[in-house]
């Protein structure tokens, strides 16, 4: 068993909580939202013995403070290589799932030095028009007395997978809890993510990326236009994998990024 540390940066936006393990060359866990870089525990036990896996809360969540003011994507990357800089990590191999995609795909975009391979899993590849379409889908948390947010928070996470391959209750009970303490501001990051042009900065892109995406996941239509806009870039669809599969099938998951960024190229 990999002994996971948790540790905390200091930022511009304030504090930045974060899990890290193992040795070698670093790569960078960026989770989707409302949840937080736990979800990773599972893929850095198997990923460990060949990386410095690191695990960042996004801010506003997990552990992590959150800014004053409603973020955009390209202040999110920000914050990412601010936090890089803290730990003295020069450049990384990036993985982002959803909203860390988005911010992935911008830190590649604006700073490629600073990655050497990208994954991007279930990229939200919308054009703006898609993206307020999505954005009018998504529902306000609405805190109320009689507490019927919570059973509308457990509903809804019930059905983010099909129906004979939902989370186990304690998963689905952590995912909740790290709902509950992003708070009514959590769909702030949705905002943020669904007014990003991902088609205008998937092009900029230098590194060696892998367009990832679970076969149930809910934006696995985007992995094809996402790949056709990157450089060097190939892409793979798990079957019978859910969004959840860093915490469902974290082997997998895991064997797939590290024969990906131990390749020899795209």
């Amino acid at each position: 068993m990999v002994t996971i540390r948790k540790g905390y940066v200091d930022s511009s936006v304030g504090q930045i909580h974060y899990r890290y393990a193992g040795e070698g060359e670093p790569l960078l866990l960026l989770h989707q939202s409302a949840t937080s870089s736990v979800v990773y525990e599972p893929i850095i036990q198997h990923l460990a013995s060949n990386y410095s896996t690191v695990a960042m809360d996004t801010p506003g969540f997990g552990m992590s403070d959150y800014p004053e003011d409603k973020f955009t994507v390209p202040q999110f990357a920000k914050i990412v290589l601010e936090f890089m800089d803290a730990l003295s990590i020069t450049s990384a191999d990036l993985f982002g799932h959803h909203t860390g995609a988005s911010i992935a795909c911008e830190v590649a975009a604006t700073a490629p030095a600073r990655v050497n391979r990208l994954v991007l899993d279930g990229p939200p590849c919308v054009t703006l028009e898609e993206g307020r379409e999505h954005l009018a889908k998504v529902t306000p948390l609405v805190l109320t007395k009689d507490g019927s947010y919570v059973q509308k928070l457990w509903d809804y996470l019930l059905r983010e997978t099909p129906p004979d391959k939902t989370l186990d209750t304690e998963n689905l009970h952590n995912e909740l809890v790290w709902r509950l303490k992003a708070g009514p501001r959590y769909i702030e990051t949705y905002d943020a993510v669904f007014s990003y042009d991902m088609t205008s900065r998937l092009p900029l892109i230098e590194a060696p990326t892998l367009v990832l995406a679970a076969e149930a996941d809910t934006v696995v239509r985007y992995v094809d236009r996402a790949d056709s806009l990157l450089k060097r870039s190939r892409k793979h669809i798990v079957p019978g994998a859910t969004n959840f599969m860093m915490l469902q099938e974290p082997e997998k998951l895991a064997g797939i990024i590290h024969d990906f960024l131990a390749s020899p190229g795209v």
